[in-house]
């Protein structure tokens, strides 16, 4: 049994949750509303944890999530490059991106998702507020065993 295996099947270690996000305010909610769901929650504030995608890299080394969920507009960097910075470290965590327009944040990722995390990734966009989508998301991934093992 790897890691994140034990975790989400034992009832004390808790499936981990990367979530990325230049929002105080979003990254509070998405903590409080996954906890609830039950993962282990930790955030990367843009500009205060990092301001780069390399420094996001070494976040999500650090963190060794799960699952990552991230904003897709962030000022000065993007989803995708959250989902470049996991798919160097960490390929095949799975991604999700959380859009307020999930049409145009796909137009402007330029090539379909599945050409950017590579064979082994997976990455989603949602509608931000989509809990229970999202959720679903990652229960499936991790049920298929989408994510590194420890």
């Amino acid at each position: 049994m790897t890691d994140w295996q034990a975790r989400v099947d034992s009832p004390v270690k808790k499936p981990r949750l990367l979530v990325v996000d230049d929002s105080k305010l979003d990254l509070r909610m998405n903590r409080e509303e996954f906890e609830k769901r039950g993962y282990e929650v930790v955030t990367a504030c843009a500009n205060d944890d990092f301001l780069f995608p390399e420094e996001l890299a070494e976040v999500i080394q650090r963190e060794k999530p799960d699952c990552i969920l991230t904003d897709f507009a962030m000022g000065f960097m993007d989803g995708l490059d959250t989902l470049e910075a996991a798919k160097q470290v960490a390929p095949g965590v799975p991604v999700v991106l959380n859009s307020s327009v999930p049409s145009d944040a796909a137009k402007r990722a330029r090539k379909p998702l599945e050409e950017l995390v590579g064979p082994q990734g997976f990455a989603a966009i949602h509608r931000k507020g989509q809990a229970n989508a999202i959720d679903a998301v990652f229960k499936e991934c991790l049920a298929k065993g989408q994510s590194p093992t420890r």
